[in-house]
């Protein structure tokens, strides 16, 4: 069970929460990893 926590919490990156990891949500760290998503997209786009 212990394997699968760590998989879930830090490599699975779940629909729920916009394709992050619960470690990243929980680490605040996904605000920062959304921007550059989405200026990604943005440059892609143009």
């Amino acid at each position: 069970m212990s394997e699968f926590a760590q998989w879930y919490n830090h490599q699975h990156r779940h629909s729920g929460i916009q394709y992050v990891t619960p470690a990243q949500r929980h680490a605040g760290l996904d605000k920062a990893i959304l921007a550059t998503r989405s200026r990604t997209y943005e440059k892609a786009k143009e």
